[in-house]
């Protein structure tokens, strides 16, 4: 077991498919995102885990037994670990951990523009759609979970994007598309808590879709299932293709 840099050529291919997050998984692949590898040999590997900038781990299809303790092991060295745990790897055994988290995830999006627009004409007046910007950014919610996935900022505006659901000068919701896939992006997205329960994320996460889309790059969502609002969220929207899988989170080792 080695750490390596990334190398898209070698790596890809020994990732399956359909892996939860995928998005995420191939913006660190494609070096929009930074992350970690480590792999069974370095020259030819056929087994490899990679950890995000925000310490969510995923597994290559095919490891063995053998290579994901090591490999978990030596993860947890440097920090707390979230493993992307699913039916590919299943027959394994990761070990115990402190505590596991279920999720679920929406590989498609069924709507069509019109569907989205629908959403996006009921903007209240005064309000207006503003993509971000650094200065933006620095007043937003979500700013420490970008800057922990995306390395910084900066990074983040070259790779992704977001857009801001303004009243006036407030910012009432945001959305992103930080995780840029080969064809995909996965998005999120947060209302502020004086301004929830108006529609306001549907509002915004239409046009974050219909952007996504201009852009080359289908949307994908995922949540924790007991976040009800965000399924039900990603349902309005028109994602399908449900999957339920597991983070399993693992306290860095002393």
């Amino acid at each position: 077991m080695i750490e390596i840099p990334i190398d898209y050529q070698k790596m890809a291919k020994l990732f399956a498919d359909d892996i939860p997050n995928r998005p995420m998984l191939f913006s660190i692949l494609l070096g929009h995102n930074p992350g970690r590898a480590v792999v069974n040999e370095a020259a030819h590997p056929s087994q490899c885990m990679i950890r995000t900038n925000d310490a969510l781990v995923f597994v290559s299809r095919q490891v063995d037994q053998e290579f994901l303790g090591q490999a978990l092991a030596y993860l947890r060295r440097s920090g707390h670990v979230g493993l992307i745990w699913h039916p590919g790897v299943q027959d394994l055994d990761p070990g115990k951990a402190d505590r596991i988290v279920p999720r679920i995830a929406f590989s498609e999006c069924t709507s069509q523009g019109s569907d989205l627009e629908k959403i996006e004409v009921n903007l209240p007046a005064g309000f207006e759609l503003r993509s971000l910007d650094l200065e933006l950014l620095q007043r937003c919610e979500w700013k420490p979970a970008i800057q922990a996935a995306c390395g910084s900022l900066d990074n983040f505006l070259a790779h992704g994007f977001g857009v801001c659901l303004m009243n006036d000068d407030e910012i009432i919701s945001e959305a992103y598309a930080p995780f840029w896939g080969e064809a995909e992006v996965e998005i999120g997205v947060v209302t502020h808590a004086d301004h929830q329960v108006h529609g306001y994320a549907a509002l915004t996460c239409a046009h974050l879709v219909q952007e996504c889309r201009r852009r080359g790059a289908e949307p994908y969502w995922s949540c924790e299932i007991d976040n009800l609002a965000s399924a039900k969220l990603a349902r309005k929207l028109g994602f399908t293709g449900e999957r339920r899988y597991e983070l399993r989170l693992y306290r860095a080792a002393s």
